[in-house]
């Protein structure tokens, strides 16, 4: 008899908390409405969004890739010789692109051999790592030569950025471009590579820190001389066209220059020919910053 009253206790006590758990749980509904409207309500929606979002992404990244052009309008120079000079806009230590009137009326009756089509004219520009011109064509201060075609009818290079400053054609031709864009089109002068190897051989690679450090700690054997256009990871190997030498040491000591009664003999200095001063993946030259100064010293006694 007495179970009766206690469990009506309890039933009326359960019946007082019932509402409370119902304006809870309505509260938690109206919440869950609010986030449903702000946000994709199903996971399918939501993977769509995140997948045409992250679909977009790479476009742009790969539109710079396929057409790289670079900015040259700020960076000419032009003397009272007439020669046009152009800063390299992103090359971190500088190279010049020299158009010059004796390179221009050189090739300005050109002929293209593999169309043989006429009506072509080129700009022919000297790559230099120096500001100031270089006196003749055949100074050995020029690195390369590219020689960019433009059209005599209309004046519009195709493929190419014209100059806003210029209206000769044979100008408008943006080279900085055409070189990252035609690797291959650059000419390299023998007399600076010659140049550039000399430097380094009888210069820069036995007094490099690096160097001497590689050859102390492993006493014998080959190393590189590389290019600073590649950074490369501890214990890796440059590419083969961004090595421009090797040298050999024994018993800890770089012999990169001839002994004496060697005469004119290398030493251990081995040029790479398989080295570019351009490639399309890594772009133009570059020295570290002690072996560019002389460079640079040896170059300017010879522009």
């Amino acid at each position: 008899m007495s179970a009766g009253p206690s469990r009506s206790i309890v039933t009326g006590a359960l019946r007082l908390v019932g509402p409370s758990r119902t304006s809870i749980a309505s509260s938690g509904q109206a919440r869950a409405l609010a986030q449903r409207t702000a946000r994709p309500s199903t996971d399918a929606q939501r993977k769509f969004t995140v997948g045409a979002v992250s679909r977009r992404r790479p476009e742009l990244p790969i539109a710079r890739c396929m057409f790289r052009h670079f900015s040259t309008s700020s960076a000419i120079a032009q003397d009272t010789a007439g020669t046009k000079t152009i800063r390299h806009p992103e090359h971190p230590t500088g190279i010049y692109f020299h158009l010059s009137p004796e390179l221009s009326s050189a090739s300005s009756d050109w002929k293209d051999a593999q169309s043989g089509a006429e009506g072509q004219r080129t700009s022919t520009w000297a790559i230099t790592l120096l500001e100031q011109p270089p006196s003749s064509i055949e100074a050995a201060s020029i690195m390369g030569f590219v020689r960019v075609a433009t059209n005599k009818t209309d004046g519009a290079p195709s493929g190419h950025v014209e100059s806003e400053s210029s209206g000769d054609a044979s100008a408008s031709a943006d080279p900085v471009s055409f070189s990252h864009d035609n690797p291959s089109a650059l000419q390299p002068n023998p007399a600076f590579i010659d140049l550039l190897h000399k430097t380094l051989r009888d210069e820069c690679v036995e007094e490099d820190e690096l160097l001497r450090f590689e050859a102390q700690m492993r006493k014998s054997g080959w190393a590189h001389v590389n290019d600073q256009r590649e950074q490369l990871m501890p214990g890796r190997q440059a590419w083969p066209e961004n090595i421009i030498a090797s040298v050999a040491f024994i018993d800890g000591e770089l012999q990169a220059r001839p002994k004496a009664g060697e005469g004119d003999g290398q030493g251990s200095y081995q040029p790479n020919d398989a080295y570019r001063l351009l490639t399309a993946q890594h772009g133009f030259i570059q020295l570290k910053e002690t072996w560019l100064e002389k460079v640079r010293k040896r170059c300017a006694e010879h522009n």
